[in-house]
């Protein structure tokens, strides 16, 4: 393949970020890895996907939550961008300071992959592709310090701006917060642009 096609960069400085900071005492080898909401089992937050599943479904069945989020995107199609409102209200008792985080998601890519028999597919569609957060921050904002009592309500706003090269049908917010202790997310919601 044409290595500038190949070798397009889908990086962004959050994500490297997240990249540095995970990268040493989280357990983190490499790939086939994840994590589920970033809670830590058996001491490790990066677990092989063969136990994904079982996480997954002692975290759902906990129904443990701390945080509720609501969101609005209000988008003007004649400028290009919106106005994004996130709602939180603190509804546990959590001694730990939280944060919010917006990602901007784009749904779906066509670009080259190598496949897992080391040949090229130059059509390849990758979906979610993280492009950064909303604000450049890759930790979020303060939402709640830890003494914040159960009931406490904060409102975010952004505003955001589609990039000329890209399509607002094609695109989505990632919308979550979590602990700034352990880094847990404690609740995520998904915002459509359009």
């Amino acid at each position: 393949p044409n290595a500038s096609q190949f070798f397009t960069n889908h990086t962004n400085p959050e994500g490297l970020e997240y990249g540095q900071r995970f990268q040493n005492g989280f357990n983190f080898f490499g790939n086939p890895q994840g994590n589920i909401s970033r809670r830590r089992f058996n001491g490790n937050m990066f677990l092989f996907t063969g136990t994904w599943a079982t996480n997954v479904s002692n975290t759902l069945s906990e129904n443990n939550l701390n945080v509720r989020l609501q969101s609005v995107f209000n988008y003007y199609e004649s400028t290009g961008g919106g106005f994004l409102h996130v709602w939180a209200e603190k509804i546990n008792n959590i001694t730990a300071p939280i944060n919010l985080v917006c990602y901007v998601i784009r749904d779906s890519i066509v670009d080259w992959q190598v496949m897992p028999d080391n040949s090229y597919n130059p059509d390849y569609v990758h979906t979610n592709t993280h492009m950064g957060s909303i604000d450049n921050r890759a930790w979020g904002v303060p939402l709640f310090e830890a003494t914040a009592s159960i009931g406490t309500v904060d409102i975010k706003d952004y505003s955001y701006k589609i990039p000329e090269n890209l399509d607002a049908n094609n695109m989505h917010f990632l919308i979550y917060a979590y602990n700034r202790e352990t880094y847990e997310v404690y609740q995520v919601i998904r915002q459509n642009i359009q």
